[in-house]
């Protein structure tokens, strides 16, 4: 709502990094958020390299489709980093739908 101080006739305060309680709490969070991110990109980035190595299709067919347990749980695994890399992501589709 910046535009309501432009309409007032006192000046708009900058005054967030005057304080030190917020700034700590900025680089606080900012850290907390980088390092949940670093986490999980690495996990994702981990498991697209997994998918990029030459695994044959039944083993994944076996793991992840059919009656198997594992199937819900595990299917996460192979979508988010077929997501993040759509030249994996439409072989392994493919493959998948054939069966």
């Amino acid at each position: 709502m910046w535009i309501v101080y432009l309409l007032k006739s006192e000046p708009l305060v900058w005054s967030f990094w005057g304080e030190q309680s917020r700034v700590t709490n900025f680089w606080k969070e900012c850290w907390e958020t980088g390092w949940l991110l670093l986490k999980w990109m690495s996990f994702a980035f981990l498991l697209e390299s997994l998918i990029l190595a030459p695994i044959p299709a039944e083993t994944v067919t076996q793991w992840f489709g059919g009656d198997s347990g594992g199937t819900i749980p595990f299917s996460p695994s192979i979508g988010i980093p077929a997501y993040l890399n759509g030249y994996a992501g439409i072989p392994l589709v493919a493959g998948l739908i054939e069966k």
